[in-house]
């Protein structure tokens, strides 16, 4: 896939997300791994979505070893999930260009991180713990950049905004 390719499906989806924040109490998405890092044809397209919302805070980070096929199933749960909580049905967020065959093809992969992350000492330690590389979560806030509403790219450092270390 060519950078460009990688950029339109996270700015599609990053696009969507942020006119939805407050719908979803969603503080911020990230791109980050190589679309982040410019690779020439990376493999995939990797956003975090920071949030302070309670539905996302109880997934798992839908990994492949949860028994779906790909991201659009795990997509498909996540949208029931946020119904039943009482949040907007995600679904016309398939209608936009790209999003839907990225997550059919796993190409576009979505990573929930609970904005108490940042704040409280004690759940950043739990989650890194949690994960099965200890080093995930500071590789991947430390290139990564925040959606940018006003300039419609991502183009702020993760680090510009908050503290990763």
């Amino acid at each position: 896939m060519k950078l460009s390719s990688a950029l339109a499906i996270a700015s599609t989806f990053a696009g969507y997300m942020d006119l939805r924040k407050g719908e979803f109490d969603i503080d911020d998405s990230v791109l980050f791994g190589s679309a982040a890092r410019e690779a020439k044809n990376p493999n995939d397209v990797d956003v975090m979505l920071i949030h302070h919302n309670v539905a996302l805070g109880g997934l798992p980070a839908f990994r492949r070893e949860d028994g779906h096929q790909n991201n659009f199933q795990r997509f498909l749960k996540l949208r029931d999930l946020l119904v039943s909580e009482g949040y907007p049905d995600l679904g016309t967020l398939m209608a936009a260009p790209g999003i839907r065959p990225a997550l059919e093809r796993t190409i576009l992969n979505v990573v929930y991180l609970d904005g108490r992350f940042f704040d409280e000492p004690d759940y950043r330690e739990k989650v890194v713990g949690s994960c099965s590389d200890p080093n995930f979560f500071h590789n991947a806030l430390g290139e990564g950049y925040i959606w940018n509403s006003k300039t419609e790219k991502f183009d702020i450092p993760v680090r510009d905004k908050y503290s990763i270390s």
